[in-house]
């Protein structure tokens, strides 16, 4: 069975290392951690995030953020839209 390499991070490899920070991404959303522990990032995982990208090194690791984050945002841009919600049901039933 022949496997593709992902270019993405993924939390296994995440929980083996210590990094610095950590850019999360679920449905439209973007969450950034700062020097994340492995519980937390084991929440996230159990939770639906998924790992966009991990920043290791102290050197140039602000730039490194801002490079994942800006990807992370161009990423969402050209997924396809969010389904809506239901209507509250206050809505639906006239009330409100």
């Amino acid at each position: 069975m022949i496997t593709e390499v992902k270019n993405k991070s993924n939390f296994v490899d995440a929980l083996a290392t210590a990094m610095r920070y950590a850019v999360l991404t679920k449905n439209n959303r973007i969450q950034i951690l700062i020097r994340p522990k492995p519980k937390q990032l084991r929440k996230r995982g159990q939770r639906g995030w998924e790992l966009f990208g991990a920043i290791d090194s102290d050197v140039d690791a602000e730039k490194m953020l801002e490079q994942i984050v800006k990807r992370a945002l161009a990423d969402h841009q050209h997924s396809k839209p969010r389904e809506r919600r239901k209507p509250a049901k206050s809505a639906v039933n006239g009330r409100g």
